[in-house]
């Protein structure tokens, strides 16, 4: 069924090159000591919010960028993320289904050193924009919204507004799985970590990676089913 309609279509290094540079054009962001007193003067009210708005977008968006590249979350999962689960000192991510902490189901997602690079920044700035606020993501089109959390479409709109059409949560997560593959992570291990029933639901990212690599999702498949 699903199995063979499944299509994955990672991006190419090259395209995650250009969207860097991309990103690097259109949402510059400032050093790190320099963004630390603009943001003081901005809570001062001694600097508008333009002096620090593409800083914090491009904070906000290369966390979400990292979560789906780097960790694998799905879309959705990400909107759900509160502040608790990607807090910096845990070991995990922990990404709950749609019903949500405790009560519905959850896998864990190593917090590796690339997620942390790209998430700390955007929760330290997230404290100095909406102390008080639980929501992760929030709205930092214009002074007038800064503060307020994200809605489920403004996020689905996300990646195409700030990045520009083509870049979809979709392929980074499929770019994450291929990419985990090729490092020759434990085929159990990743079927876990993605929240799979089934091995098989690996085998359309396998056909990314071809080789030896198809053979032994088939193979492990096999034995799962047996089971």
């Amino acid at each position: 069924g699903f199995h063979a309609r499944a299509q994955p279509h990672p991006y190419r290094p090259g395209e995650l090159r250009a969207l860097r540079v991309g990103l690097d054009e259109r949402w510059p962001q400032l050093p790190r000591d320099e963004a630390k007193r603009w943001v003081e003067r901005w809570q001062q009210g001694r600097s508008p919010y333009s002096r620090i708005r593409s800083h914090a977008i491009r904070c906000q968006l290369d966390a979400v960028i990292a979560l789906a590249l780097h960790g694998g979350l799905t879309r959705d999962e990400i909107f759900r993320l509160d502040l608790d689960t990607i807090h910096p000192d845990n070991a995990y991510i922990v990404a709950w289904d749609q019903d949500g902490p405790w009560q519905g189901e959850a896998r864990k997602v190593p917090y590796t050193p690339k997620l942390m690079a790209a998430i700390r920044p955007w929760l330290w700035l997230h404290r100095r924009l909406a102390p008080g606020q639980t929501s992760v993501w929030l709205n930092l089109w214009s002074t007038e919204t800064v503060g307020q959390p994200m809605t489920r479409h403004t996020f689905a709109r996300f990646l195409p507004t700030y990045c520009g059409e083509g870049w979809t949560f979709r392929r980074l997560r499929a770019t994450c799985i291929v990419n985990w593959m090729r490092a020759g992570l434990w085929l159990e291990r990743l079927r876990e970590m993605l929240g799979f029933k089934d091995i098989a639901e690996l085998l359309p990212y396998a056909r990314c990676v071809g080789g030896d690599t198809v053979r032994e999702v088939n193979k492990r498949a096999s034995r799962f089913a047996a089971l």
